[in-house]
């Protein structure tokens, strides 16, 4: 989420020369909490974002970092809400504050509906931006609106070029697993292993409840192989032949040469 909230710019227009001398000002302050959202120093974002505000109070982004800020510490949810909000209420095409506060309902608040309905805006707003449609397509599947959240997919895949689609290929996985189709979960899992995708362990292990969970070891043996990572290599080879996969005897022979080791 931080990715696509930093590539928000914002034109402000005064109406007087001590005006735009206060926002200048403020949006230096609002400066320094971008720089510091990217480096992680949440209480610098919320006391840089304080100063801002306190130059220009009608600065939604001020708002909306200062939402970010808080939500990010996990220390004070329904300040975050009125941050968000109040950023929306000053400029109602600030789509970002519309995909934070669909976050924070999403991610905190558990309320989908809300969350959805934020990500609609958002992506009214930005029809082409995959991380809104990728956000909306989470809450889609926590909602458990399958199909919708598939569609979200499909978009950013079609948006999108390789390699940068191999997570909307993931996360469409983890939504048709989700639906009980695992055939076309594990096709999915596949393209994104094939192309050089690396499963984190948690979806590895979800995929042992499925059918093709050792052919995902196995595809995951192979990329580890191929960039030089021979002990992952080996025990994701030794999980796939526990889940009862056979592994060719050409990729086992290359594995040993390369490796120095025979298991």
């Amino acid at each position: 989420m931080l990715k696509r909230i930093f590539s928000i710019i914002i034109g402000i227009t005064f109406l007087s020369q001590p005006l735009l001398i206060f926002a200048q000002s403020a949006n230096e302050y609002l400066k320094k909490a971008k720089t510091a959202m990217e480096q992680g120093g949440f209480d610098d974002v919320i006391a840089y974002s304080n100063k801002a505000l306190e130059l220009d109070p009608k600065n939604a982004e001020a708002y909306l970092y200062r939402g970010l800020g808080t939500m990010f510490k996990k220390s004070n949810f329904e300040q975050c809400l009125r941050d968000f909000t109040n950023a929306i209420i000053i400029n109602p095409k600030l789509a970002g504050a519309y995909s934070a506060r669909g976050g924070l309902y999403t991610l905190y608040m558990h309320e989908y509906d809300k969350a959805i309905s934020d990500y609609n805006n958002a992506v009214a707003l930005e029809p082409t931006n995959t991380c809104y449609l990728g956000d909306r397509s989470k809450a889609y599947l926590d909602n458990r609106n399958y199909d919708a959240a598939i569609t979200d997919c499909n978009k950013i895949i079609s948006l999108t070029k390789y390699p940068n689609n191999l997570g909307a290929y993931v996360l469409r996985a983890e939504i048709y697993s989700a639906k009980g189709d695992q055939g076309k979960a594990w096709g999915d899992i596949h393209t994104a292993q094939k192309s050089g995708y690396l499963l984190p362990d948690n979806i590895m292990e979800e995929l042992q409840k499925t059918y093709a969970s050792a052919q995902a070891y196995f595809d995951r043996a192979e990329i580890y192989l191929q960039k030089g990572k021979y002990d992952l290599a080996w025990a994701d080879v030794h999980k796939a032949e526990e889940l009862g996969y056979k592994i060719p005897a050409h990729f086992l022979e290359k594995l040993k040469k390369d490796s120095g080791r025979d298991k």
